[in-house]
């Protein structure tokens, strides 16, 4: 009931601040929605491609010699489903995969249908695990670059909204390995370091559609007074909300009071106390 009854807060101020700006309604009509993009991809070593990033982002760009995969997975886990690899969990199978075809960048390529840009939306490519660096292409488009999506453990989101079309996408990841020093994922001698460091895609790629603003990563925290057990207060952050068109975020802001201000937007969150009674 708290939950609940702290959600409707959040979306309460939310709504009510964009009623307030009738100039921003249009945003609703926007697609809304997130759609995993797991099936359908080929993967092949960028050593084997000589085409560029802007061709293999292209819709029909030939992925005949190329491997099929899901996502998530590292190059060699596709590689194993694909059938080039043996099981590599099976006598010593793992040490005879030789780590050279892993040095070079492996390309991730897919296709998937979407609506065109509406005004006032935002669309979104959300990457929740890489490894370890990548440039993104959509449609002949490089919209992100290795030099700031890098990082093991890091959540990649990335405005698309200008370089999605209506109908058939073609988004084109190539990833690159660790390099030495770089705090990617560890190993113990009675786990083997497999060939690819567990290089790639290794998390899910996500397409997310909202409108001018989106709210995410809502945090509820109680604190109960021990002494008494006669109070609870609850509290909130708000994380990674974007308000996309104006280049603003509500991002980790106290559980006191969240809030983004944009020329004739305020959005907040606010605690709210409630007593409770002992057993």
């Amino acid at each position: 009931m708290i939950r609940k009854a702290l959600a409707g807060i959040f979306c309460f101020h939310l709504v009510a601040a964009i009623a307030a700006n009738p100039s921003r309604a249009a945003s609703a009509a926007a697609p809304a929605g997130t759609v995993e993009l797991r099936h359908g991809w080929a993967i092949r070593s960028a050593a084997q491609v000589s085409a560029g990033g802007a061709a293999i982002s292209q819709p029909g760009f030939s992925v005949a010699r190329w491997h099929g995969a899901d996502v998530p997975s590292t190059v060699l886990g596709a590689l194993v489903r694909a059938g080039v690899y043996p099981d590599p969990f099976f006598a010593t199978n793992m040490s005879a995969i030789k780590p050279e075809p892993f040095r070079s960048p492996w390309w991730y390529r897919t296709e998937f249908s979407a609506a065109g840009p509406v005004p006032g939306g935002s669309t979104r490519l959300v990457f929740d695990g890489i490894n370890y660096r990548a440039d993104v292409w959509l449609n002949g488009k490089k919209v992100a670059d290795k030099a700031s999506l890098r990082g093991v453990w890091r959540v990649f989101d990335v405005d698309v909204t200008n370089a999605v079309r209506d109908g058939t996408n073609a988004l084109a990841v190539q990833v690159f390995p660790p390099a030495p020093g770089d705090f990617a994922m560890g190993f113990v001698d009675w786990n083997p370091l497999p060939a690819d460091r567990n290089m790639g895609l290794y998390r899910g790629v996500e397409l997310r559609r909202s409108g001018a603003v989106s709210l995410e990563d809502v945090f509820v925290q109680s604190h109960v007074d021990l002494r008494t057990l006669v109070g609870i207060a609850i509290g909130g952050s708000v994380g990674d909300t974007a308000i996309n068109d104006e280049g603003c975020a509500l991002c980790r802001d106290s559980a006191q009071v969240g809030r983004a201000d944009v020329p004739g937007l305020r959005a907040a969150v606010r605690s709210r106390a409630v007593a409770v009674g002992r057993r």
